[in-house]
């Protein structure tokens, strides 16, 4: 039982999040792959922290300019801040770079 617990920490310590967090902190740019990045916008969405998102989101799209799953999160993050134009517009964008993705 000991032992689930600890490696379920281990695990916790090894989040994109974590990753993420602790280079804001030293202020260095490190790699994410687009699922890593998906989980860390995911995870400040649902925490209600917008400002997080989308500076992730930002973060992510200079990593993976053309990657429509990361344009559908800005949109969303748009959509929660009340900016619907900026949504429509970065959901348009989204489709014009990937137009055969079955998300957009």
């Amino acid at each position: 039982m000991k032992e689930n617990f600890e490696n379920n920490n281990e695990d916790a310590d090894f989040s994109p999040v974590v990753k993420y967090e602790e280079m804001l902190i030293e202020n260095e740019k490190q790699y994410f792959d687009v699922e890593e990045m998906e989980q860390i916008i995911e995870h400040y969405l649902e925490e209600e922290m917008l400002s997080n998102a989308l500076n992730a989101c930002q973060y992510g799209l200079t990593l993976h300019t053309s990657s429509a799953t990361l344009l559908i999160l800005l949109s969303e993050i748009y959509l929660e801040s009340d900016q619907s134009i900026k949504a429509l517009k970065v959901l348009q964008s989204a489709i014009e770079k990937n137009p055969c993705n079955s998300d957009t």
